[in-house]
């Protein structure tokens, strides 16, 4: 059972080297009706066309617009800026976004309890955001559990050279925000 196991992690390590590499490619999934990876199209209101765009600078300068504006920004419109910079190999950002669209989310489904049924706009929002959560998510969290081991190794290492009444501080001070941003799971 122990090989088993061994097997599959490897394996799924593999598929993620494999798959979350390949920068030019896009990720193969699809919410009706605001992202197609085949045929292409977006459809999130007004950052529809630059979203498109195959242009990694334009897409940046796009996205200072979103974070500027992100009180009136969709949610659908944060998970799709997260794809589209993971297709165009900004990975980095892909995560940012997703994680920030994400968080939206969680507050989201907080605020509304009572989202109705198929074809309630809540509901089609909900049910949305899910979809570009778990679709998009599998490629994007394959990127930083893959790609971040690395960065948590220099993290640990930094984090031995803090001094632990420092340490002790921080953790009175984020054990609260952490038990607030659970609640919003």
């Amino acid at each position: 059972m122990k090989m088993i196991r061994i097997a599959f992690a490897v394996l799924s390590a593999v598929f993620c080297l494999v798959s979350c590499n390949n920068e030019s490619q896009r990720m193969p999934i699809y919410v009706e009706p605001w992202y197609n990876s085949e045929p292409f199209t977006i459809q999130v209101g007004k950052f529809s066309d630059v979203l498109k765009s195959e242009d990694v600078k334009k897409l940046q300068s796009t996205a200072d617009v979103i974070r500027a504006e992100i009180d009136n920004t969709p949610i659908e419109t944060l998970y799709v800026l997260a794809i589209r910079f993971y297709d165009l190999g900004q990975k980095d950002d892909a995560v940012y976004w997703f994680y920030t669209a994400q968080f939206r989310r969680n507050l989201y489904a907080r605020m509304i309890e009572n989202v109705g049924g198929v074809g309630e706009p809540a509901f089609e929002c909900r049910q949305a955001q899910l979809a570009f959560n778990k679709l998009s998510g599998k490629w994007i969290n394959g990127y930083q559990v893959v790609y971040r081991i690395n960065g948590l190794k220099f993290l640990l290492k930094l984090l031995m050279k803090v001094p632990k009444a420092a340490m002790s501080d921080w953790l009175i001070l984020n054990l609260p925000l952490n038990r607030k941003q659970n609640k919003l799971r």
